[in-house]
């Protein structure tokens, strides 16, 4: 039954190919042009808001997009009100970065869903547009290219071109693999860390003898080894001398290396539950003695802090600084939002923690890219700025997250139910359109 729906779908595909490529070429091409704030607003973006009021009215029967667009305007009303009260009379990019993660969402969905256009093409294209957007903003004069701005868009690329190919799972994993090494090669840790799980919830996601609560507590038990083991390989040397150097470090203060390598977390968190309810405004600047304070909160988890440090973190404790580095996109939200932006960054977590649960559960058209921009999304809200790739990488991880989320690894029924009572939507067509969201790759994306 299931050979004979992907083959109707292949059929069925055949007659509507042509009229897909011009959505991708729009894809790839608008998300190339940016119009502001090196990228954080793209042709790509102003093009889906024109359109937001049919994406908004056509996705209103699938389940997320409500509260997606709730938390995303409340976010973004706290903002332009803290601007107002610390007397910014004008719009910054704090105001629109909760809306542009909510268009770039929504629309990637529209064209999987209404558009029915294949997941993986539709990742190819955004990828490749994101990666033309990087090459015209300057990513490769750079002190660091990959870590900087090349590495997100070419893995989308290439792990969707695998999964577009019908690559088997071993396949899918050693592109994972390579990313990590090339990862490993130009020292960005975290995302050698990422590629590795990826790889290996891939693996585990084609075998049959693992269902979803054994490869949740394998995943669980791997991320835990990979924290526990991290100080001794670290020390090793294997991971650089930076690496090592910090590690010694860490160890004669007694002091965790997340929160040590990061130490912006805690000093943006600290700060943020300071400035309660209405925050800061748009990266304004706070006083010598509140910045001193949440040096001292820092340096009572991590030890003394170096003098580079202060002034990395602080601007050296001078009142011509901001004092203070935002490197935390939840927290720093909001430290310049207040309270108003914490229902988004709620919402968005416990979505993006739901997500893995769902590619555990095997819900995903493209499991392990799904994984692993959940995963990167979860470690940019606590540990990474909010900056011009904000809203595609968030973006892009909550579309996936969407789909799976509206997806079933069985078929689409639920979603034909739900499109059943929205009326229009209830019809054979539509029975395709939802079927398009597993993208029939059920049979094939597991196989080793």
């Amino acid at each position: 039954m299931v050979s004979e729906m992907c083959a109707a779908k292949v059929q069925r595909s055949k007659g509507r190919a042509f009229s897909d490529w011009p959505y991708l070429a729009g894809l790839t091409i608008l998300g190339a042009v940016p119009l502001a704030g090196a990228g954080s607003v793209s042709a790509l973006t102003i093009s889906i808001a024109l359109a937001a009021p049919l994406i908004i009215s056509a996705l209103s029967g699938y389940t997320g997009f409500l509260m997606l667009w709730a938390t995303c305007t409340i976010w973004s009303v706290g903002q332009a009100y803290s601007n107002f009260v610390h007397e910014q009379y004008y719009v910054t990019f704090l105001v629109y970065v909760g809306p542009t993660i909510a268009l770039t969402a929504s629309g990637l969905f529209y064209l999987v869903a209404i558009k029915r256009i294949a997941t993986d093409l539709v990742a190819i294209a955004f990828g490749t547009g994101w990666l033309l957007l990087k090459l015209s903003t300057g990513v490769l004069s750079t002190s660091n290219p990959w870590k900087y701005g090349l590495c997100v868009p070419i893995a989308i690329i290439a792990v969707a071109a695998g999964y577009r190919m019908r690559l088997p799972r071993y396949a899918i994993a050693a592109i994972f693999a390579t990313l990590a090494i090339v990862s490993r090669i130009y020292d960005n840790r975290f995302q050698t860390a990422l590629f590795i799980l990826a790889a290996i919830v891939v693996i585990l996601l084609g075998s049959r003898l693992q269902g979803r609560s054994g490869i949740l507590l394998l995943l669980a038990g791997l991320t835990a080894a990979m924290y526990l083991f991290y100080p001794a390989v670290a020390i090793s040397g294997a991971l650089g001398e930076r690496a090592q150097a910090q590690q010694i470090r860490d160890n004669a203060n007694d002091a965790s290396f997340l929160l040590s390598i990061r130490k912006e977390l805690p000093m943006t968190a600290y700060l943020a539950g300071s400035n309660l309810p209405t925050g800061i405004g748009s990266y304004s600047a706070i006083d010598i003695e509140q910045s001193g304070r949440a040096l001292t909160f820092v340096e009572s988890f991590t030890g003394p802090t170096e003098r580079s440090e202060v002034v990395y973190l602080t601007g050296g404790l001078e009142a011509s600084t901001l004092g203070y580095k935002a490197h935390s996109q939840a927290f720093s939200a909001i430290l310049f939002a207040g309270l108003l932006a914490i229902p988004f960054w709620l919402w968005a977590g416990f979505k993006l923690l739901g997500g893995i649960t769902n590619v555990c559960a095997r819900r995903s058209p493209v499991p392990g890219l799904t994984f692993y921009m959940i995963t990167l999304a979860l470690w940019d809200t606590l540990f990474s700025p909010m900056n011009a790739n904000t809203h595609l990488t968030l973006g892009f991880a909550l579309f996936l997250v969407l789909l799976a989320l509206n997806s079933r690894k069985s078929s689409s029924v639920p979603l034909v139910a739900k499109a059943a009572r929205k009326g229009s939507r209830g019809t054979p067509e539509s029975l395709d359109n939802a079927s398009n969201l597993m993208d029939c790759h059920v049979p094939t994306m597991y196989r080793g």
